[in-house]
């Protein structure tokens, strides 16, 4: 049976774990749904709204079922006239305490604090901007309503001023709305044009004279400078100054005042005599560049000329070879045996060269960003391909060699520490001085590992390959075997 703890959809007893709680009317977790769409509302509470017949419905179909018909809240506030004279401005209705907004001790309905313009409503005080004709407006359209008092027809010499506080072209006073200041006057901003020919003019293209009236630019110069003519950058009327002046213009030659003088490196300028040396644009004090030979240049012709963007005049690569090098010199080069200098020394275990020195004998392609992939050939340094290639072709050929590849090897100078004449420890290649981490000792002295090579073919050695010669040098078998070995002759009787 109904009670008051009783679903009021389907009129069940309702117990504590199931119940939901509206603003009029308790309900099952179950039932607790909108009334047209059965819409469940027990997780979105904020949806939740009261119909006038007290059941539940969601936003969208309380709005589709009672927006339309929905009764008005109030009363039309016109309809009642207030008698004693102070209703609201907009309708002449009486406002009463719970529809009234005070403005300028003035009482107005919700429903009439609207904009005068644009009827828009006027929820925010802050916003709210009072005009000469007691009206209210909102920010949008303050800025475009007539500012002066009402019924002056926009003249603002109708109403007249004291001597300090009237406009010296209308005579009429000005107001803090729509003054302009100069130094000795006030005008209206109506007002605020040239003397002359009235074009009208702001604080940036005013002139002011020593009377205080204002002038256009060109107003001012036609008739405050000589004889009625703007003379400003006129090379004709300069001061020609003394041979050898350090104040004379380096352009012109004419004698520099304080006034108009732009400072670069190579000497003064006049502000009219400063312009580029190739385009002769006009320049100032921030945006010219120094050349050689006295001379200036805007930032784009600098560049073309001098700067970034300037053709090189290098002529190709420079032949090192014109710098010979004596010989036994620890920094002769060993592919063009020019000299070395230290900004351009590649060494590896094959000597030292020069950077565009160390390429294939062969195909002449550039080792030096890929040392480890050079090889050594009867002194001849070549690339990986060119050495198996020729290496090939001479065993085709029927030529008895062994064939060897020695990688060459980026390495430290051993000649940049020299040693003393009859130091034991000197290296017989570089005179350099051997120390233990890198020595290789043989009858003949003691050799740097980088040093420790056939004298003959240059191949690198090691302990198990390397034999001492009558000539105190260090040869490979092979080259040791064909320079000191036994000979076979061949006899004219024998063939």
């Amino acid at each position: 049976m109904p009670g008051d703890d009783c679903c009021i959809r389907c009129d069940g007893k309702i117990f504590e774990a199931e119940r939901y709680r509206s603003k009029t009317a308790l309900y099952h977790k179950k039932c607790f749904n909108c009334k047209e769409c059965s819409k469940s509302l027990e997780s979105t509470l904020a949806d939740i709204t009261t119909g006038p017949d007290c059941e539940i419905y969601c936003k969208k179909c309380n709005r589709e079922k009672f927006g339309a018909n929905r009764t008005t809240a109030y009363a039309d506030p016109k309809t009642i006239i207030a008698i004693d004279g102070e209703g609201c401005p907009r309708c002449n209705g009486k406002v009463f305490t719970a529809e009234q907004v005070v403005e300028k001790g003035r009482n107005f309905h919700i429903s009439c604090f609207t904009c005068k313009s644009c009827t828009k409503p006027l929820n925010d005080k802050l916003q709210v901007h009072i005009g000469f004709d007691e009206e209210v407006y909102c920010k949008n359209c303050y800025p475009k309503i007539q500012h002066t008092p009402t019924g002056l027809g926009g003249d603002p010499g109708k109403i007249k001023g004291e001597e300090n506080e009237s406009c010296p072209r209308c005579e009429g006073k000005v107001f803090e709305n729509e003054k302009m200041r100069t130094k000795k006057r006030l005008f209206h901003k109506q007002c605020f044009n040239c003397r002359q020919c009235s074009h009208p003019l702001n604080y940036n293209t005013m002139n002011c004279d020593k009377d205080g009236e204002i002038f256009c630019k060109t107003c001012y110069l036609n008739i405050y400078f000589t004889s009625g003519k703007n003379f400003y950058m006129d090379s004709s009327r300069k001061t020609p100054a003394r041979e050898g002046d350090p104040e004379a213009c380096l352009k012109c030659k004419s004698k520099v005042f304080q006034a108009e003088k732009v400072m670069s490196k190579s000497g003064p300028y006049h502000m009219s005599c400063l312009s580029c040396n190739s385009c002769n644009r006009l320049l100032d004090s921030s945006s010219f560049f120094d050349g050689p030979g006295k001379t200036v240049y805007c930032k784009n012709c600098y560049a073309t000329t001098h700067g970034h963007r300037s053709r090189s005049k290098s002529r190709g690569p420079i032949d090192y070879s014109q710098f010979q090098a004596e010989e036994n010199d620890p920094d002769q080069c060993k592919g063009c045996q020019g000299k070395i200098f230290g900004a351009e020394k590649f060494s590896t275990c094959f000597g030292s060269f020069h950077l565009p020195c160390f390429k294939c004998n062969k195909c002449n392609s550039s080792l030096h960003l890929s040392p480890d992939s050079a090889c050594n050939r009867n002194g001849k340094i070549m690339c990986k391909q060119c050495f198996s290639k020729e290496r090939s072709q001479s065993r085709k050929a029927g030529n008895d060699e062994e064939g060897y590849l020695i990688y060459a090897k980026s390495v430290a100078d051993s000649h940049a520490i020299p040693a003393q004449e009859g130091d034991p420890d000197r290296c017989p290649r570089c005179t350099g001085k051997v120390f233990d981490a890198e020595r290789m000792s043989m009858k003949s002295g003691q050799y740097h590992k980088k040093c420790f090579s056939c004298f003959e073919c240059k191949r690198p050695l090691d302990y198990t390959l390397a034999t001492d010669s009558p000539h105190n040098e260090v040869y490979c078998r092979s080259c040791y075997t064909k320079c000191f070995g036994p000979q076979t002759l061949i006899l004219d009787d024998d063939m």
